[in-house]
């Protein structure tokens, strides 16, 4: 008996499981009307005791309840990339990445800095510097350091030596000065302060242990 109903069970369960995965649990064993196991079974097992005893109808009972739960916990997992917000999210309110473009509001980017896990809607080039970037319009200069993921620091702006300051200004070459902390000019000639190559004149410069070494300019 109870072999042939779990049997039954299997057949029917391609069928059966588009419902259960559909629903959360709970609704699932409602769709069996087995919302407490063991009572259900109690009241139903009283009406069959004549053509099978209590222990067994309630045994059988309760493997066809471990049955259903079995078809529920073998439903598909949930697509990853699903999303579960709409589309032009505004200003700081939580948005999907898989969106792309339309995952924010005009002039607003998805993203997750700062070691949060739920991606957020930002402002264009709202990063300052020092702070975490993917991409050149994240960041307040419009530079952002690929390898290390910082913003690179405007003129006058708090720095650090890693990422450094922005590229050539209007002329003017930067370095994070040591002492303050700021971006400020630096001549970018040999022995000059620097933080990377472009802090130097010479298109073969390199910047040694914070200094330029420029070799074809004096």
């Amino acid at each position: 008996m109870m072999q042939t109903l779990i049997m039954l069970l299997i057949l029917n369960r391609n069928r059966r499981r588009a419902s259960f995965c559909s629903a959360s649990l709970e609704d699932a064993l409602k769709l069996w009307y087995w919302r407490n196991p063991w009572e259900t079974c109690s009241g139903r097992c009283s009406r069959f005791t004549v053509w099978l005893s209590t222990e067994s109808c309630m045994r059988t009972c309760l493997v066809l309840v471990l049955v259903v739960l079995s078809f529920v916990t073998a439903c598909p997992a949930e697509n990853p990339d699903e999303c579960a917000f709409p589309v032009s999210q505004a200003e700081s309110q939580p948005c999907c990445p898989s969106l792309g473009k339309d995952a924010c509001g005009a002039g607003l980017f998805c993203e997750a800095f700062d070691g949060r896990t739920q991606h957020t809607c930002y402002q264009d080039n709202s990063r300052v510097g020092a702070e975490e970037c993917r991409e050149d319009g994240h960041c307040a200069s419009n530079e952002c350091e690929p390898q290390t993921e910082r913003c690179l620091s405007m003129p006058a702006e708090s720095c650090q030596t890693d990422p450094g300051c922005v590229s050539p200004v209007s002329g003017d070459r930067y370095h994070c000065a040591p002492e303050n902390q700021r971006c400020e000019v630096t001549r970018g000639r040999e022995g000059d302060p620097c933080d990377r190559a472009e802090s130097c004149v010479a298109d073969s410069a390199e910047c040694v242990n914070g200094s330029c070494s420029c070799p074809d300019v004096q």
